[in-house]
């Protein structure tokens, strides 16, 4: 059983600010907590709400400092061309591959996907 929930706090550039912050992974690595996160941008037009996954750390679990565009939409006939979204991550030695869902608007398709770097 889980304590109670800790509100988490994120850093973000003035560009991002509105931004809406979703769908977490986090991972305890060495001296510092890193994390995959949703952003999506605000628009009165849902079809211009576009995710991208961003990579964020923090040395105490809390406070998070919000970086690059670390996964972002390909083109609009792309499985991902509108938006990526639900980070997971999976470490094999080395290489890590992040599993997400992407969207494709014109097929009204979601695709789960897969990312190694």
């Amino acid at each position: 059983i889980l304590g109670e929930p800790e509100q988490l706090e994120f850093r973000l550039t003035p560009e991002l600010q509105d931004f809406f912050v979703l769908s977490p992974f986090a991972v305890r690595r060495a001296e510092k907590y890193e994390m995959l996160l949703r952003l999506v941008n605000r628009d009165e037009d849902p079809a211009k709400k576009i995710s991208r996954i961003h990579y964020a750390d923090s040395t105490d679990g809390t406070l998070f400092d919000v970086g690059l565009e670390v996964i972002g939409p390909g083109a609009p006939d792309d499985p991902d061309g509108a938006g990526c979204e639900d980070p997971t991550v999976a470490r094999d030695g080395d290489v890590y591959t992040a599993f997400y869902s992407g969207y494709n608007a014109p097929h009204q398709r979601s695709s789960m996907l897969a990312a190694t770097g």
